[in-house]
């Protein structure tokens, strides 16, 4: 899941080579997260 997450994150930040900052990668780690992670959290139990 968490390699799922990263993938994207890695794909919406592609546009910018220098990844604008870990902060980008936070707000997409946390949006991300938090919608999979409650669907994951149902279907993995």
């Amino acid at each position: 899941l968490n390699y799922m997450v990263h993938s994207k994150c890695t794909y919406r930040n592609t546009f910018d080579p220098d990844e604008l900052y870990p902060a980008a990668g936070f707000r997409c780690v946390s949006l991300q997260h938090t919608e999979v992670d409650e669907d994951d959290d149902e279907e993995e139990f």
